[in-house]
């Protein structure tokens, strides 16, 4: 559960909190990971798969399909099960391709790159998630991002344009 203090939904310290050292209280005491699927058109537009949070922390806010990392689970595996939970994301409509650590130094959020060979692929929003859509990466600062996600897109860009373009 969370309640709102001021401006922001606050998450109550509970079982899969962890309080970290930069002030906020994250979910998953075992870090969390994120699915950032990606498609780039015939024209050589960067598109990606962006989730509007339905309920939970931020809702309404866009961010990655995503959510807590269960003990010793790898990132990878965290990313595509809450891929498939949030949104119907079929692994074999993907290719991992690499991750980011956003490290809070005790506390981490992978960002799991994949790509996609086209923007037709299967998905299906649930409570988790009001919305699916691709967005082209030069529209995506425009949107209500989560904070987390604003907090680290244009490292999470330097780091995609560097590896995987």
């Amino acid at each position: 559960a969370a309640h709102l203090a001021g401006e922001r939904w606050v998450r109550r310290a509970g079982a899969n909190g962890f309080d970290c050292p930069c002030g906020e209280n994250h979910w998953g005491v075992h870090g969390a990971a994120g699915l950032l699927p990606w498609y780039r058109d015939s024209a050589g537009m960067d598109w990606f798969l962006l989730q509007q949070r339905g309920r939970g922390d931020h809702p309404g806010t866009w961010g990655l399909l995503g959510g807590a990392r269960e003990p010793l689970e790898p990132a990878e595996h965290a990313a595509a099960r809450e891929a498939w939970e949030e949104g119907g994301l079929d692994p074999a409509a993907y290719t991992v391709l690499g991750s980011f650590l956003d490290d809070h130094g005790g506390w981490g959020f992978t960002t799991v790159f994949a790509g996609v060979g086209s923007r037709d692929i299967y998905f299906r929003p649930n409570r988790e998630t009001s919305r699916l859509e691709w967005i082209r990466r030069d529209w995506v600062h425009t949107l209500n991002l989560h904070p987390g996600l604003a907090a680290t897109w244009n490292e999470l860009m330097r780091v995609f344009l560097g590896r995987f373009t």
